[in-house]
């Protein structure tokens, strides 16, 4: 979190700088970036009590990839199916993390 936070802070820090124009554009705090890394992690915290472990991380890979634009659709999909079937390994099954795999709020379906 600390390291999140600096990072932040020297991204807004060198944003208020007037750069030379042969900057390299990373180094330039890319708002786009930003916004979908910050809502894919709100989507994770909302939908992990709601809805469990693999649709929250399915949810948070698929919205984090989003700024990768070079990756179709159908590669977002797989690398969220199989990073969130990662997930439920290693915390829900090696790690023996008491945590829902998969859960339905909405009391119609047990």
């Amino acid at each position: 979190m600390l390291n999140g936070a600096f990072s932040l802070f020297l991204s807004l820090k060198g944003r208020r700088n007037n750069a030379p124009a042969d900057i390299s554009p990373s180094l330039v705090l890319n708002y786009r970036v930003l916004v979908i890394v910050i809502l894919a992690i709100a989507a994770f915290a909302l939908l992990l009590e709601t809805f469990g472990l693999a649709p929250a991380c399915f949810a948070l890979i698929l919205l984090s990839s989003g700024v990768i634009r070079d990756m179709s659709l159908l590669q977002k999909l797989i690398a969220s199916v199989l990073g969130s079937a990662l997930a439920v390994l290693i915390f829900a099954i090696l790690l023996a993390i008491p945590v829902h795999i998969f859960t339905w709020p909405f009391g119609g379906l047990k």
